[in-house]
């Protein structure tokens, strides 16, 4: 069995390989694209229409001190995946499809963080449809976690594990990796007077969950009370 460096290369050298295999994964790929359509805002993530998913590189089965980064998966998709020897991170349903996250190489790092780059994303109904993949040592993609509306993508640095985007359904079926949203913070201003002593005003905003904001007073006497 021959492994490739990446899902890009062997894409590739299965596109261009041979005059047979061309003409067979064309209907394949034509199939794919007449059922799904799926695209990417983010720089750096591409999202391509395939049916098969290549072997992984060897890198993926080396897990050292990052076992707990790999999840066993439940789905059918997500176990096809590992089948497949890749290092399965995540698996989301979005609409009626199922997101895989898995990566091709994980690198203990120090303090127990690991690095985990050759990221994809699996899109599939009841097979493979398309691939959302990045350059191969990028760490763009780590893994996906169920969100509002879809999936949330996070990448695999070993110190900063970020969202880096949203995978959402449109109202026309299109799947789209999107920016994440920034979270909208309101300020306001707490006005209060004390008749004596010292008193504390201050405001308090729940932003990262986009709870009310509301004000808080202290006293340290009856009097303020």
């Amino acid at each position: 069995m021959r492994y490739y460096p990446d899902l890009m290369t062997a894409w590739r050298m299965v596109i261009v390989g041979s005059t047979v295999m061309s003409v067979v994964l064309a209907s394949d790929f034509a199939r794919a694209e007449e059922s799904f359509r799926g695209s990417s805002e983010i720089k750096g993530i591409t999202v391509a229409p395939v049916s098969v998913l290549p072997a992984a590189p060897v890198s993926a089965r080396k897990r050292t001190d990052c076992e707990d980064l790999v999840i066993k998966p439940k789905t059918p998709a997500g176990q096809l995946v590992a089948a497949k020897g890749w290092a399965v991170t995540g698996e989301v349903k979005v609409g009626n499809y199922t997101a895989v996250s898995f990566v091709g190489k994980l690198e203990f790092v120090s303090s127990s963080r690991c690095n985990m780059t050759r990221g994809n994303i699996g899109i599939f109904s009841d097979r493979l449809l398309a691939i959302a993949y990045t350059k191969e040592d990028d760490d763009q993609i780590g893994w996906v976690e169920q969100s509002d509306g879809g999936a949330r993508l996070y990448d695999g640095g070993a110190v900063s594990g970020e969202a880096v985007a949203d995978l959402k359904l449109t109202s026309t079926g299109e799947l789209l990796l999107t920016p994440v949203e920034k979270p909208k913070f309101e300020r306001i201003t707490c006005e209060g007077t004390f008749s004596s002593g010292s008193g504390l005003a201050g405001s308090s905003i729940d932003g990262d969950k986009g709870g009310p904001a509301s004000c808080l007073f202290g006293a340290d006497s009856e009097a303020e009370r």
